[in-house]
This record gives structure tokens, C-alpha cells and sequence, in this order.
């Protein structure tokens, strides 16, 4: 991923700059991670869902942006599918189906 940033501005990246904003991402995930439990376990739920996260990027308009285009275009459809996968089962096990 890095590559691919610095290749795009036409820059390199060396490998001690490249370990060390691997570990700045990941201690940033952890962060945020913690957080999104927090707004979770304060909406009363144990799994941290998009919403949780997207309360999180809320501060930044471009990071929040990014996200919710993101949600949009790749995981909303996904959550929609399994919607209408689980109501199509329920529907096949209800009584009287048949």
C-alpha cells in the first residue's frame, strides 16, 4: 500500500519510513477500534457495526466521506443480500409454505 501511495506522487518510500507507518496505522486502528467499542457498548450492544465506526470518522469530512462511499458501494449490497437471503429462508420455513 505504501508503494502505491508514494508511486502515485512520485516518491519513494523507504523501508524504515514504510515499518514505521505500518505501525502508525495499526496503533491507529487499535484507537479507533477501542473507541467504536465504546460508542457500541453505549448504544448497548456487544458487536461494533459501520455505524460505530462511522461516529468515529466523523472529525474528518474527507476520512468520513471516504467511508461512506466505501459502505455504500461495497457493503451495503452485501448487507442487503443477506437480508434478503435470511427473509426469503424465513419466508420457506414459515407454516403453511408449501
Amino acid at each position: 500500500m505504501c508503494t502505491l501511495v508514494a508511486d502515485s506522487q512520485g516518491a519513494r518510500i523507504d523501508e524504515d519510513a514504510s515499518a514505521v507507518l505500518v505501525k502508525m496505522a495499526l496503533e491507529f486502528t487499535r484507537v479507533v477500534a477501542i473507541d467504536a467499542a465504546a460508542f457500541a457498548a453505549h448504544r448497548g450492544r456487544k458487536v461494533v457495526g459501520v455505524e460505530d465506526v462511522m461516529l468515529m470518522a466523523r472529525r474528518d469530512v474527507d476520512l468520513h466521506g471516504t467511508l461512506a462511499q466505501f459502505d455504500a458501494d461495497e457493503l451495503q449490497p452485501k448487507r442487503d443480500a443477506k437480508r434478503a437471503t435470511a427473509a426469503l429462508k424465513a419466508a420457506t420455513a414459515a407454516p403453511g409454505h408449501g
